[in-house]
């Protein structure tokens, strides 16, 4: 029972299937040891491999994954080309992803493709099962951002500071004028006179007044939070003279 090279064209590897991985693991969901299951198949350096049995990685390669750590099932090919095996094993090294075979391996030059993974959560605890995405990925501060979505659970550790872009201006409104408020959240308001703007809403074809910023009493100064798609949202200025509005928008 071996994790064994199959004969197929070395163009359709090289061109087609380079890269290719069908890789399913045992006892995904459980914290008894994960092994590569029987049918898997992949693609390492133009040889395609297939599984006709369990794999269990290499014991030894475990006890040296410390407690705690994340322990990457790795598969490396041995023998003449045309009949190699792969042999597994686990490694605490985090792979790089290699440009020119398309997956993730030890380093550029290397041969040892990284496949899988667990958490070592005691030398008999094998937590949180996954299978590595066959997909590039950053790391931003500390969030893994994957270029496709891949389901499952998201862990963020440490603090986490919004990060927030509040600009603060103004805007003067002409007698019988208007303000189209760009799209945005805004906190919007005027200082109190004896005639107020006015928030109107675009509805039916008809702009309809909604809030008058300076409040019931002239001369109180008030504010307003609103949220404005940029076209259907505006302030008016029924007064005879020029009112400024000011806002802080997020």
């Amino acid at each position: 029972m071996s994790f064994s090279q199959i004969a197929t064209s070395v163009s359709i590897l090289s061109s087609g299937l380079k890269s290719y991985q069908a890789i399913s693991l045992t006892n995904f969901v459980t914290s008894a040891a994960s092994l590569i299951a029987s049918g898997s198949a992949i693609e390492i350096a133009n040889a395609f491999f297939l599984a006709d049995s369990n794999i269990t990685p290499n014991a030894t390669s475990w006890t040296l994954v410390g407690t705690g750590n994340t322990a990457y099932i790795i598969l490396t090919p041995s023998g003449s080309a045309g009949s190699q095996v792969l042999s597994a094993a686990y490694t605490a090294t985090a792979p790089v992803w290699s440009l020119s075979k398309g997956a993730w391996y030890g380093s550029a030059a290397s041969l040892t493709r990284y496949v899988a993974g667990v958490t070592k959560t005691s030398p008999t605890q094998y937590d949180d099962a996954f299978i590595l995405p066959g997909v590039q990925e950053r790391t931003v501060d500390k969030l893994t951002v994957r270029d496709e979505f891949i389901g499952g659970k998201i862990t963020l550790s440490g603090a986490i500071t919004p990060q927030l872009n509040i600009s603060e201006s103004s805007e003067g409104i002409g007698a019988g004028g208007n303000w189209v408020v760009p799209a945005g959240i805004y906190v919007i308001g005027a200082t109190g006179s004896t005639t107020e703007p006015i928030v109107q809403i675009l509805i039916n074809g008809n702009w309809t007044n909604s809030e008058v910023l300076a409040g019931h009493t002239a001369g109180t100064p008030h504010a307003t939070t609103m949220v404005s798609d940029g076209t259907n949202t505006r302030v008016y200025n029924p007064a005879g003279g020029l009112r400024t509005v000011y806002y802080r928008k997020l």
